[in-house]
């Protein structure tokens, strides 16, 4: 769901920022726009379709793997132990200063703490993907990889390569 983008890439942002072990966490606290709530409220990742709506489980994911790619969402993946005791560590909420950006911006904040006390906070306003976040032709071109390779025989780089260069 587009909704947990943002939040995503904010713990992705943590993760690549600090190093810390999974089991350290305490809590991660996200704060992000109301009107994302319609969707995300309530969602649990019983199957997973409804994985891809939960944003503890997204997050949590994202932050013990690194990645939020397709093999995140399979029926193991959701069923994982330690990624979903991480998800029941992550609690979301709405912030009106985010909701004024919304939808010109699809804006969060994750702000992980440790059991150290220490907190590491980040803000996303645009995730990955945006014409705003930067994305490049080699984002463009990794994604496009790491979704086609299977189905590509292997040949996924290659495609993209030919495609990338007009040829």
């Amino acid at each position: 769901c587009r909704h947990t983008h943002s939040a995503v890439d904010g713990a992705l942002a943590i993760r690549r920022r600090r190093e810390f072990a999974i089991d350290d966490i305490e809590r991660v606290d996200v704060r992000i726009y109301t009107q994302a709530l319609g969707l995300l409220e309530g969602m649990e990742p019983t199957t997973p379709y409804a994985a891809k709506f939960s944003l503890p489980f997204c997050v949590a994911a994202a932050l013990r793997h690194g990645d939020l790619a397709p093999q995140r969402f399979t029926d193991e993946a959701i069923a994982d132990a330690k990624t979903l005791a991480l998800a029941d560590r992550i609690g979301f909420a709405p912030d009106p200063t985010l909701d004024a950006l919304f939808p010109s911006a699809w804006p969060a904040v994750v702000a992980l703490t440790l059991r150290s006390g220490e907190r590491i906070e980040e803000r996303v306003d645009h995730p990955a993907g945006d014409p705003e976040s930067g994305i490049t032709e080699r984002d463009i071109a990794e994604k496009f990889v790491a979704l086609t390779d299977s189905l590509l025989g292997g040949r996924a780089s290659e495609v993209a390569s030919r495609i990338l260069d007009g040829a």
